[in-house]
């Protein structure tokens, strides 16, 4: 327990280096400098968000998991989702199927709602934000890691307990030996899981906070509800650190999508966070 504290310690320490050097030449670059309150074209309702997160919430617990074990009566003549690779493959479904519905529901919204989520910008524009947002994970990430850190250094000595990995991350190490599943998911992963996580929590719940709290406490409190919605029981007190760190990256990606004013920025930056979360996955993990 005393070598897992040390070694917390040390890695919050070289975060916190890395944090300050990386936030020190993004402050000289202006990058947290943003433009004065832009005037939105049209406004995202409370009405919006609730249908928003609704269909999501049904799609992903109700209807995708309803049909995924309908597909496997009628193929089996049994409904067996206690197998590990049945369970991975109606989760996979429920995620693609869900994040689908949403953004059938996004792009069925009038064209005045619209710009007021995607941004005004142009394609060109959108384009250059995408690449600013993948390119704010320099910043960000050295942000959620030293907060990350510092806080499971805090909640180790405190509890003595040691902490175990994310959900998310224990099933993508599960997958590894399992190429098809395992494809599938990061697919989602670094695709359709950044996009539609903005779509809800940046393009609908930020810009509806926004609307009736400010630039400032809208990005605060839609960090807090979305580090909140990776709450999971099964991570015990390892829930403080995540939370924290997602908080810390859900910052930057609110900031980035008031910075531009285009969604594509913090998609950008979700999307190169999970690809390069992958990617250390899969190289400090052995099958």
């Amino acid at each position: 327990m005393e070598t897992f504290l040390w070694e917390n310690l040390s890695n919050t320490l070289v975060a916190g280096l890395l944090f300050a050097a990386s936030s020190g030449i993004a402050w000289y670059a202006g990058f947290y400098r943003w433009r004065f309150p832009i005037q939105k074209e049209g406004e995202v309702s409370l009405i919006d968000l609730i249908f928003g997160i609704g269909i999501f919430l049904l799609a992903a617990i109700v209807i995708a998991p309803g049909i995924a074990g309908i597909f496997i009566y009628l193929l089996t003549g049994s409904i067996e989702v206690g197998k590990p690779d049945v369970s991975s493959w109606i989760n996979i479904f429920a995620i693609y199927f869900s994040s689908g519905c949403v953004l059938l529901y996004a792009a069925s919204l009038r064209r005045e709602k619209t710009l007021a989520i995607w941004g005004q910008e142009t394609r060109e524009r959108h384009i250059k934000s995408f690449v600013f947002g993948a390119g704010a994970w320099l910043v960000g990430y050295f942000a959620m890691l030293f907060v990350g850190q510092g806080v499971a250094t805090i909640v180790t000595f405190v509890t003595g307990e040691e902490l175990v990995d994310q959900v998310a991350v224990k099933q993508v190490k599960d997958l590894l030996g399992r190429p098809l599943l395992f494809t599938a998911t990061v697919a989602a992963v670094i695709t359709v899981v950044p996009i539609v996580e903005e779509i809800l929590f940046r393009g609908l719940l930020q810009s509806w906070l926004r609307q009736k709290l400010g630039r400032v406490s809208s990005i605060v409190l839609a960090s807090l509800i979305f580090s909140l919605f990776h709450f999971s029981s099964s991570q015990e007190y390892s829930n403080i650190p995540l939370l924290a760190s997602l908080f810390t990256l859900s910052l930057y990606l609110g900031f980035v999508y008031e910075k531009r004013n285009s969604l594509w920025a913090p998609i950008g930056l979700h999307m190169t966070f999970n690809t390069i979360s992958i990617m250390m996955i899969t190289q400090t993990t052995t099958v």
